[in-house]
């Protein structure tokens, strides 16, 4: 889990990208816990539809793929998507312990 002040910043830098496009929203863990029980990881979520939801799936959305992964990385976290319209901001922490538990 990331600090408090990282993820606060974490989810400014999500809601900033989001925001330049129609039917988006981020949020935070707990809003999305309290939303999607059965979809509940990461640290910020992100949904979308129209137009930034086609570039993610499949359409041209390299340069979006390049903004998200540069916010991911610079807060410690990579991403997975959960629904085929929510992205997850996980941190790059839990992997590593996942990981590690697994060769235990």
């Amino acid at each position: 889990m990331l600090k408090t002040k990282t993820r606060e910043k974490l989810f400014k830098a999500v809601d900033k990208f989001v925001s330049k496009y129609i039917d988006t929203k981020a949020y935070t863990a707990e809003q999305w816990e309290e939303k999607e029980k059965d979809m509940a990881f990461g640290e910020v979520v992100f949904v979308a539809e129209g137009e930034l939801y086609h570039l993610l799936n499949g359409g041209n959305g390299k340069k979006e793929w390049a903004k998200l992964d540069k916010i991911a990385a610079d807060h410690g976290c990579h991403i997975e998507q959960g629904f085929h319209w929510s992205w997850h901001f996980c941190s790059n922490e839990n992997l590593e312990r996942e990981r590690n538990s697994k060769h235990e």
